[in-house]
């Protein structure tokens, strides 16, 4: 008998459970029945009102035949059909429209801020990132497609549904879109197209920075700016800046040509430039930066970049001399300086004018921001490396929205290192031999 096994099956299990289940349920039907007709035999009242004895109803339904009943039952669905799988909506104006050989480059210019070559590279560099999942049950969206509502999104801004409804693909599908061509061209194009140079490029930028402005041994230029945000409901003060909105600081370093060498977007908008400067990896590599000094009026002057009076005083990072310059030579320098400071504001105007979802506040959880933020860097210096076409027209709409959104008014800062106050000195005084004494405007 032990090695018998007394488990009951699993199918006579269940016809056991089913069996008490219709026995539950037919106790549950004939108890008001039988209670209906009891209260009946107690008045005398019965068919016709007749007060003699009422018959008798008929018997209960047996177990057999409520069976197929209450299997009728169980497997009726009570929810509402389906009217249809899925939405239709119309994709004619990209397949139509845009694909058609018709669309200039123009076009394109003004909705995706690129040529038509230019786009089709960046779509052959994210295609292993952006291609669609074949185990789909509806038909996926092509890959360019895909690149293209991200692209029209970060030109644009325009809603979700928006985008959506010219696309013929839902709101949720934008949203996907943008953040997997976000996190796509941060894994695959920021090594290529965001990096410190090395002391050989550094030197030749150097080189056309002393030709072009008359600054020696400049290796590029640091400044911050502000990103608009939808600020989150905890910690909203952190985000709130001195205009009294809420935005992230963009704090980068440009070379001679405008492009990006070093971004850094992770500090809430309350914070200084310079507490922005000591939180990034831009300070914490300092070391790895190349040097390569020259000796100038008898001073070692390393290679540096330029700031502005937001930032502090190191050897590393030169400014402007403070306030109203006591003599002629500390103006001219100033001048010079400020000269060489214009290439990193126009630099924030090209990425800002170029696409437009930096202007204003973007419908996202303010922690994606700055991913979305470095994909519009790095599409910035693809697109200037491509001798992309920049409208004019771009920096009009540019302004007019900055009157929305000011920029905060810098803030001085009057820290500094005694070396570097020597280094500054000896290039004001190499600068006032070589080069006219200029005046600042």
């Amino acid at each position: 008998m032990s090695g018998v096994s007394t488990a009951v099956p699993s199918m006579q299990r269940k016809k056991q459970h089913f069996v008490r289940f219709l026995h539950l349920m037919k106790n549950l039907v004939q108890g008001p029945i039988y209670g209906l007709l009891a209260m009946m035999r107690m008045m005398g009242l019965s068919k016709g009102h007749r007060l003699n004895r009422p018959r008798m109803p008929p018997p209960p339904p047996s177990l057999e035949e409520l069976y197929p009943l209450m299997s009728a039952l169980l497997t009726t669905s009570f929810r509402r059909p389906r009217r249809f799988w899925m939405k239709p909506q119309s994709s004619r104006w990209w397949e139509e429209t845009v694909l058609s050989p018709s669309f200039s480059d123009e076009d394109w210019l003004g909705n995706f801020r690129v040529t038509r070559p230019t786009f089709f590279k960046i779509v052959e560099l994210v295609r292993v990132d952006m291609e669609p999942s074949l185990a789909s049950v509806r038909s996926p969206v092509p890959c360019a497609k895909r690149v293209g509502v991200a692209m029209y999104k970060l030109a644009s801004n325009a809603e979700y549904r928006v985008i959506g409804n010219l696309f013929g693909i839902h709101k949720s599908t934008v949203h996907k879109c943008l953040h997997t061509l976000c996190r796509a061209v941060t894994q695959r194009l920021m090594p290529a197209y965001i990096a410190l140079p090395d002391e050989e490029e550094a030197c030749r930028i150097m080189l056309r920075f002393h030709e072009r402005y008359h600054l020696p041994q400049v290796m590029g230029v640091i400044d911050a700016t502000h990103i608009p945000i939808i600020a989150p409901r905890i910690r909203i003060r952190d985000f709130i800046n001195r205009m009294n909105w809420a935005s992230y600081i963009l704090q980068a370093v440009v070379d001679d040509t405008g492009r990006f060498r070093n971004i850094s977007c992770r500090i809430p908008g309350s914070a200084y430039d310079a507490a922005a400067l000591m939180e990034s990896e831009l300070y914490q590599q300092l070391d790895s930066l190349p040097k390569a000094p020259v000796k100038l009026e008898g001073v070692d002057i390393p290679l540096h970049l330029l700031g502005d009076a937001a930032y502090p005083l190191m050897p590393w990072l030169l400014k402007g001399y403070p306030g109203e310059p006591v003599t002629p030579e500390e103006e001219s320098y100033n001048a010079y300086l400020g000269s060489a400071h214009l290439v990193i504001e126009d630099a924030f105007r090209r990425l800002k004018g170029r696409w437009r979802i930096l202007l204003k506040r973007m419908e996202m959880d303010y922690r994606k921001v700055p991913l979305l933020v470095a994909t519009c860097c790095i599409l910035h210096n693809f697109c200037e490396s491509q001798h992309e076409v920049f409208m004019q027209a771009w920096i009009q709409d540019l302004e007019e929205v900055e009157k929305t959104y000011p920029q905060p008014p810098q803030q001085g800062n009057i820290g500094y290192e005694p070396k570097a106050m020597e280094i500054r000195t000896a290039l004001c005084r190499h600068m006032a031999h070589t080069y006219p004494l200029r005046k600042m405007l």
